[in-house]
């Protein structure tokens, strides 16, 4: 798999990317939908960074793309990016994701974070209820 420079695992129940790190000249990932959620993207964009030469990226259909600012988060981790969901990025929408990194990361913990906490709120209330 080192000389592997496309690979599509699309529709494939993958809820965090990983193990790619072998794929030493990996170009295009297809990962349209999948079960990647908010809170394994984090973890998927750290791992990723380990495919240096990773130019084209495609994420459609994952559940985190209810957020908003999923795309600038993205950006602003992955430098190699050229193209995100089959659209290029541009130099200022590199900047503006790049002055935006440290409002992107605390964003994505909090939702993380309200994403986790918000069912076992839930459970909480039926358990009190009862």
């Amino acid at each position: 798999m080192k000389d592997l420079e496309y690979l599509s695992l699309a529709i494939n129940n993958i809820s965090v990317i990983e193990n790619l790190q072998n794929c030493e000249k990996l170009k295009k990932l297809d990962l349209t939908l999948n079960f990647i959620d908010i809170d394994a993207l984090e973890v998927s964009v750290q791992n990723l960074k380990l495919n240096p030469l990773l130019a084209d990226l495609t994420l459609t259909g994952n559940p985190f793309d209810k957020w908003s600012d999923a795309r600038p988060y993205i950006i602003a981790h992955l430098s190699s990016l050229q193209r995100l969901d089959g659209n290029d990025i541009t130099k200022s929408e590199r900047l503006k994701a790049l002055q935006r990194i440290n409002e992107l990361d605390t964003v994505c913990i909090v939702l993380v974070v309200d994403q986790t906490l918000l069912p076992l709120c839930s459970s909480l209330r039926s358990f009190v209820r009862s």
